[in-house]
């Protein structure tokens, strides 16, 4: 498995990164099955190592598994409540924050950032990485003193 940038990050500032804990992988395994979804590898493995949770202050990536100490929260509710509201239904929402909603497209697994008002894609991504590397902006990098981690590391 390929590194992942935001876990890097984490190590470096962890005091930026409020992660939920980790998953076990029988549990993702079981909401993909039951849900019929097929998570590119990059967000499973993200998933299995975090569960999810909060980082830079402004931005949350949910958790497939419902969290009980934290209502409404769970990947299916956050994306049943965008559907009803006008998002596409091959979209399944991951991450709300600063850039947008990051959508993971189910039938291509391209990673995309949505407008908040029109749901329109802005960005889209093949990697989780490059997903990560644009939400962490050069201004997020430069508040944080991350500027250099990555090429560095």
């Amino acid at each position: 498995m390929k590194k992942l940038f935001i876990l890097d990050d984490a190590k470096k500032r962890p005091e930026l990164f409020l992660w939920n804990g980790a998953l076990n992988e029988e549990k993702i395994q079981e909401f993909c099955q039951v849900n019929k979804y097929c998570i590119p590898d990059d967000l499973y493995e993200f998933w299995i190592e975090t569960g999810g949770g909060d980082f830079f202050e402004s931005e949350t990536i949910f958790s497939p598994i419902e969290n009980k100490f934290i209502k409404g929260e769970s990947i299916i509710e956050i994306t049943k409540w965008y559907h009803h509201n006008g998002l596409e239904k091959k979209y399944l929402v991951f991450h709300i924050g600063g850039e947008g909603i990051s959508v993971l497209d189910m039938i291509t697994k391209l990673y995309c950032i949505v407008n908040k008002a029109d749901y329109r894609v802005k960005k889209t991504f093949r990697l989780f990485n490059d997903w990560y590397m644009a939400i962490r902006n050069p201004d997020f990098a430069q508040a944080y003193s991350l500027e250099d981690f990555i090429e560095n590391s």
